[in-house]
Parts: C-alpha cells; structure tokens; sequence
C-alpha cells in the first residue's frame, strides 16, 4: 500500500468516526461525499461520481468492484477464501491485493 493509500485510509477513518458522533456532518456527507472527501485531502479522480451509503440493522452493502481491464491470469480468476474489507474507501477487497485496501 502507498503511502498516500494509507493517508486516504486513515483520513476516511476520521470521517466516518465524525459521521457516527455528528449528525450534521454525516447529513453533509450523504449529500456531497466529494466536498468532503476534498476537505479532508482526498480527492476523488476526475469524472468519477462518488456515493456515500450507510448499512444499517438489517442491510448491508457489498460492493461489487468494476470489472479489471485486460486479461486475467487463471490463478486471478481461481475461487479464494474472501474475508470482507469494511475500510470504506476502497471499494471492497477480499484479500486478493489488488485493490489496494490493506486488509490482506
């Protein structure tokens, strides 16, 4: 993991921490991720619609992550052991390296 990956991480962190203990600032959160992505350092690439959603009892969100460009090697596309990434900003994981999260 980059250095500005764990940065990205530990910031994200911090705003779901807040959101949980400041009910305006989640509200402005729900609304405009990308506002306060931008305030705490994060800035989300250009062109790319960000959503904020929140699980709650009896809902969870699983993300599915975009489909990799290029070929995949066969041991990539071979079943593993997936364990959940609850980091947020990573867009999910599984243990697998590839997205960068740091859970593995």
């Amino acid at each position: 993991m980059t250095k500005q990956e764990r940065f990205q991480q530990k910031q994200w962190g911090q705003i779901v921490a807040r959101a949980w203990a400041d009910p305006q600032f989640k509200a402005r959160l729900m609304a405009d991720p990308q506002a306060v992505l931008r305030e705490h350092g994060i800035e989300p690439a250009a062109g790319v619609e960000v959503r904020v959603v929140e699980d709650a009892p009896g809902v969870q969100h699983l993300i599915l992550p975009a489909s990799p460009s290029g070929d995949l090697a066969e041991e990539e596309l071979a079943p593993t052991a997936v364990a959940y990434c609850y980091c947020g900003y990573s867009h999910g994981c599984g243990r697998c390296g590839r997205c960068g999260c740091g859970c593995a």
